[in-house]
């Protein structure tokens, strides 16, 4: 629990579109040459390996275009003594950024704290719960795009194979999930808040099919 504490068209091709072209290109090489490997015709596998990858390309690019405004949800309760100074960090935190939704509340390797108290341990459920929470969720599950969800809690991310957020990634495409190895502390001073980590805690970031140290 958490303490106190581009395209391959238009004028800018570039870089980027040449090696987009060679990837769609090499594609075309391969599917020709597996053709022609098992029987068939040169030309007809080309063909058929360059439509795959040109429509993969396409298909990120309209991924990549989609994009989700950032939200904050801040699951601390205000008037409660042990949860007042992480309240106070949630409710000072503005850098919000857009295809990012920070969820600020208690949780552990297992699971995370919903909004009203109860324990999550279930990614599914936690889902249904961000469905009525969330309008980033809701605008990501509805229309596409990426989203990065920042779980501003203690020990989501401390299990890197069976952890909440590892499974959390794992279970929706195009999602990544960002989790603390350690508690996550709140502090106030006058009109001042800031948050630390303990235990030289560190930022992991799970992808889809992939983790990265922050």
């Amino acid at each position: 629990m958490g303490g106190a504490g581009a395209a391959l068209t238009g004028g800018n091709f570039g870089k980027s579109g040449w090696f987009k072209a060679t990837m769609i290109a090499s594609a075309g090489l391969s599917g020709g040459l597996s053709s022609s490997i098992a029987g068939g015709s040169f030309w007809a596998g080309a063909r058929q390996g360059v439509i795959v990858a040109t429509m993969n390309h396409l298909g990120n690019h309209v991924v990549e275009s989609i994009k989700i405004k950032g939200e904050k949800l801040n699951w601390f309760k205000e008037n409660n003594d042990h949860d007042g100074p992480l309240w106070d960090v949630a409710n000072d935190d503005k850098s919000i950024k857009d295809g990012e939704l920070k969820i600020y509340t208690h949780g552990g390797p297992d699971g995370i704290q919903g909004p009203d108290g109860t324990y999550i341990k279930s990614v599914e459920q936690f889902k249904k719960v961000l469905m009525v929470e969330s309008r980033a969720w809701r605008d990501f599950i509805k229309n596409g795009g990426k989203l990065t969800i920042v779980l501003k809690s203690c020990l989501t991310g401390s299990e890197m194979d069976t952890g909440f957020a590892r499974l959390l990634t794992m279970s929706q495409k195009n999602l990544s999930v960002i989790g603390l190895t350690s508690r996550f502390t709140g502090h106030t001073f006058l009109w001042w808040s800031w948050e630390s980590l303990e235990d030289w805690g560190r930022w992991i970031k799970y992808y889809h099919k992939d983790v990265k140290q922050k």
